[in-house]
C-alpha cells in the first residue's frame, strides 16, 4: 500500500528502512551520553518526540521518496535515543533485583511492537489507509508524556568516572555479539517466510508459524529475564546458552521440511533465538554501573550495525547459492556470537566487574 501510493521500489523500500536503522545506531552511544547527564525523564520524552514527529511526518507529509527517508532518519534518531533511555530508567529506577524482568519487559516490546503492526494492516490499512495508522502516533507520545511525570523533575548530572580496560574490553564484546546476534535475527524476520515457501510450505501457513513465534518470543524474554532475578544467574551465562540454543535452530531452518518440525524449530529460533535480547541490556548496565545508557548506546550501536549487514548478506548468499548454506551462516553468526559472550567471564576472572561486585557489597 505505502510502497504503491508512493511509487517506491523495493530496492528503494530496502534503504529507506536501512537509514532508519543506521541514524539509530549513529545516536546509540551520544544519545546514552546524553541519558546519562540529563536523566531517564528529560531523554526519554526527547526520544518519544522525535519517533511520533517522524511517524506523524509519514502519515500527513510523505509524499515522496525523499521526505520518507527524512522522516525515517527522524523517527531513526528518536528509536536511538529511546533505547538508552528506557534502559536509563530501568537502571535508576527498578530495584536491582528486578532488573532482569525489567529489562526483559523493555525488549518484549520490540516483538509484541511487530505483531501489533501485522494488525494494523488488515484494521487499519485496508479500512481507512495508511496514513492513519502513523497519524495516530501522537496518542503513544500523550501515554509517555504522562508516564514520566512521576520521574525526577531536576536529575541531577551524574558524575561519569572512566571505566577501567576490563569493563570497556567486556561492554565491546557484548556489542561485537549483540551484532552477531541481530544480524541473524533480522535475517530471519526478513526471508523466513520465503525460506519456508521456498522449502513447500504455504504461504499462509508459513506466516502463521511466523505470527505464533513472534508471539512466543514476548513471554520468552520476559521469562529468561525473571530466571535471572530469581536464581541469581548470571546473565552472561543464560546468554551463551541461548545463543547457542539458537544457533541450533537456526541452522535447521535451512534443513526441515516437515511442517510439524518446521513449527519445532520455529517456536525454538523465536523462543530461544530471539529472547536474548533483554539480558544484553542487562549485562551491559551491570558492567558499567556509573554510566548505564551510554553502555546501553554501545549495544545499541552494536545492534543497528548487525541489523543493516545482516539481511545484506543473507540475501546475497541466498541469490548465489540458497537458502540452505545462507540459514547455517546465520547459525555460525549465532555461535560466534555465543564465543564472544563466553570470553567476557574470563576477562572479569569469572565473575562481573569491580564495580558491580562492590555495588553488591555495600
Amino acid at each position: 500500500m505505502m510502497r504503491e501510493d508512493l511509487q517506491v521500489g523495493p530496492t528503494q523500500f530496502g534503504t529507506a528502512i536501512s537509514s532508519f536503522m543506521l541514524a539509530a545506531a549513529l545516536l546509540a552511544i551520544p544519545g546514552g551520553r546524553f541519558g546519562d547527564r540529563v536523566g531517564p525523564r528529560r531523554s526519554m520524552r526527547l526520544s518519544a518526540g522525535m519517533v511520533c514527529a517522524g511517524m506523524l511526518g509519514i502519515g500527513l507529509i510523505a509524499n515522496s521518496f525523499s521526505l520518507l527517508i527524512i522522516c525515517l532518519i527522524v523517527a531513526g534518531l528518536g528509536h536511538g535515543l529511546s533505547n538508552t533511555s528506557t534502559s536509563l530508567a530501568i537502571a535508576q529506577l527498578v530495584p536491582e533485583n528486578h532488573h532482569g524482568i525489567a529489562f526483559g519487559l523493555k525488549q518484549a516490546s520490540v516483538p509484541m511492537a511487530s505483531f501489533t503492526a501485522g494488525l494494523a494492516v488488515p484494521l487499519i490499512g485496508l479500512t481507512i489507509g495508511w496514513r492513519w495508522a502513523f497519524i495516530g502516533t501522537p496518542i503513544a507520545f500523550l501515554i509517555i508524556f504522562s508516564l514520566t511525570r512521576g520521574l525526577e523533575s531536576e536529575q541531577k548530572p551524574l558524575e561519569i568516572k572512566v571505566e577501567k580496560e576490563n569493563q570497556r574490553l567486556s561492554l565491546l564484546l557484548i556489542a561485537i555479539a549483540t551484532g552477531l546476534g541481530v544480524a541473524a535475527i533480522t535475517s530471519m524476520l526478513g526471508f523466513y517466510v520465503q525460506s519456508a515457501v521456498d522449502r513447500g510450505t504455504s504461504v499462509g501457513t508459513a506466516g502463521v508459524f511466523f505470527a505464533i513465534g513472534s508471539l512466543v518470543a514476548v513471554p520468552a524474554r520476559i521469562f529468561w529475564g525473571w530466571l535471572v532475578d530469581q536464581y541469581d544467574y548470571s546473565p552472561l551465562r543464560v546468554l551463551t546458552a541461548l545463543l547457542v540454543g539458537g544457533g541450533i535452530g537456526f541452522a535447521l531452518l535451512g534443513l526441515v521440511e516437515s511442517s510439524t518440525l518446521l513449527l519445532i524449530v520455529t517456536l525454538t529460533c523465536f523462543g530461544v533465538g530471539w529472547s536474548w535480547s533483554g539480558l544484553v541490556f542487562l549485562a551491559a548496565t551491570q558492567e558499567s554501573p556509573n554510566a548505564p545508557a551510554t553502555a546501553s548506546g554501545v549495544v545499541s550501536a552494536g545492534s543497528g550495525i548487525g541489523g543493516l549487514t545482516g539481511p545484506l548478506l543473507f540475501g546475497a548468499v541466498v541469490e548465489k547459492w540458497s537458502y540452505t548454506p545462507a540459514w547455517i551462516m546465520a547459525s555460525l553468526w549465532l555461535i560466534l556470537g555465543s564465543i564472544t559472550v563466553s570470553l567476557i567471564p574470563r576477562i572479569q576472572k569469572y565473575s562481573y566487574s569491580d564495580n558491580y561486585r562492590n555495588r553488591n557489597l555495600v
